[in-house]
């Protein structure tokens, strides 16, 4: 394993820039803004990503029903 020096100072680095990139603001501070379009642009990324299996299911489940 590392030396625990190193390891120490890479965890500083680490932090120092951490800090540096939030400009001093805590995570639980960190509130992001939502635009025009963002909640319905989730809204329709989430539809083309579970319809699909939602699809799939249902079609699994009417198959189960006709064949058994």
């Amino acid at each position: 394993m590392f030396a625990p020096k190193r390891l120490e100072r890479a965890y500083k680095y680490s932090r120092e820039q951490a800090e540096q990139r939030n400009h001093g603001i805590k995570p639980e501070e960190d509130l992001t803004e939502l635009e025009k379009g963002d909640l319905s642009g989730m809204m329709f990324g989430a539809f083309v990503v579970f319809a699909p299996v939602f699809l799939v299911l249902l079609a699994l489940i009417i198959l189960a029903f006709v064949f058994l």
